[in-house]
């Protein structure tokens, strides 16, 4: 799909759909909506670029849905939108709102977003399980964030996080496993006062590597000390495991 007047595709109130093996290039609007109660769905290998606003929207009452080998890149804001590469939509009752969202259990499976103008994964939503994700060199304008999150019960596992202000903000009760968070501005940052700054969240087998700051504002984020669990270089005092250098 390509120069599309609108969103480049538009999935609203699908059931048991399959999008696969597609390109979604220069959208005068989003890449892909998924606009509402969107249930049960696959996106795998689509590339998007191009798009003004956002590469990827996925509005209230979506869920049960696998996004699987998806690339988003080049996503710039020509009229006040996004920018952003995935968004899932805040809910009517309120943007970070504990147990607020109704978009839950949606896996991201080996998906990569980089230069895109904002936030690379800005995701109000549930029980999401990310698993080999990549995000790199994004943001040129605030806000820019990497990974960003809303709700709880979410899990990052063998995932990258690179070249972005901020590597990780917000997460409530959120288990990260076996990643990367490198050169960022920060390693993990607050959020909003809603989200209350990576409560409880925490951290195994991971590697901070010449991040300019560690934590910023986070609240009762636990990093193991062993050194079996997580190393950490160049990326200022996190607790537990102090500043390195190599």
């Amino acid at each position: 799909v390509a120069n599309a007047p609108g969103k480049g595709a538009d999935l609203d109130r699908c059931k048991n759909v399959i999008l696969r093996n597609g390109l979604i290039h220069d959208s005068a609007d989003s890449g892909i909506l998924l606009e509402k109660y969107v249930v049960n769905c696959l996106l795998e290998n689509i590339e998007i670029y191009g798009a003004n606003g956002t590469g990827m929207v996925i509005g209230n009452f979506c869920h049960d849905n696998i996004i699987r080998k998806l690339v988003i890149h080049d996503i710039i804001d020509k009229t006040g939108g996004r920018g952003d590469g995935i968004d899932i939509e805040h809910p009517a009752s309120g943007a970070g709102l504990d147990d607020a969202s109704n978009v839950y259990n949606i896996t991201f499976d080996h998906c990569e977003i980089y230069k895109v103008m904002h936030d690379a994964y800005d995701l109000d939503g549930k029980d999401l399980i990310l698993t080999g994700c990549i995000a790199r060199d994004n943001g040129t304008e605030e806000p820019m964030n990497n990974f960003k999150f809303w709700q709880k019960g979410v899990k990052l596992i063998n995932c990258i996080s690179t070249n972005c202000k901020w590597g990780l903000t917000g997460g409530l009760e959120m288990k990260v496993y076996n990643s990367i968070f490198a050169s960022n501005g920060s390693t993990i940052r607050a959020g909003t006062a809603q989200v209350d700054a990576n409560r409880s969240t925490e951290f195994v087998n991971c590697i901070f590597y010449n991040n300019t700051n560690g934590l910023a504002g986070a609240k009762d984020a636990v990093l193991h000390p062993n050194s079996d669990y997580n190393i950490t270089f160049n990326s200022g005092n996190l607790p537990g495991l102090g500043t390195h250098t190599r």
